[in-house]
């Protein structure tokens, strides 16, 4: 049985700092809500939703999945997740869209299974920027690449 439950910040912080290849470090910036998807034996999946960081003046984008980390224990998919997420954002009443992006040198597969739809490409970052004590900012990684992006209606 996977279940979907809210997590607190810190909780989130240090499973996407253990699994995820960027860690957190801006993503924690705009938190909106932290959601752990577990398992028999713990937590095996964390999604960060925050504030969207990109101006989005056509569709009413409400949420950025900023980061989605993945225990190498998991024993579902992450697409499975990723619908669990889905249902419960919408039972919590988010309404609109919700927009990621997928890592460079990934085609975002888990997004297509989990029923996100391919929505083009980012417009990649003029210029690099660097965040506090010179540290990389959701801005800078990947600058100047085009990432592609997924977005979902809730």
């Amino acid at each position: 049985m996977l279940s979907v439950v809210e997590i607190d910040r810190e909780t989130a912080r240090s499973f996407i700092d253990a699994f995820h290849p960027l860690q957190t470090r801006g993503a924690l910036r705009g938190m909106v809500i932290a959601l752990g998807g577990f398992e028999e034996h713990g937590l095996s999946f964390v999604a960060l939703f925050a504030y969207p960081r990109a101006r989005w003046t056509r569709l009413p984008v409400t949420l950025e999945l900023s980061r989605l980390a993945i225990s190498p224990n998991a024993r579902r998919s992450a697409a499975t997740f990723l619908r669990k997420v889905a249902r419960f954002l919408r039972k919590r009443g988010f309404r609109g869209f919700a927009i990621t992006y997928a890592m460079p040198g990934s085609s975002g597969a888990v997004y297509i299974r989990a029923g996100w739809i391919p929505f083009g490409r980012s417009s990649g970052a003029r210029r690099s920027r660097k965040g506090p004590n010179g540290r990389p900012t959701p801005d800078t990684i990947g600058s100047g690449v085009r990432l592609a992006r997924f977005i979902l209606s809730l």
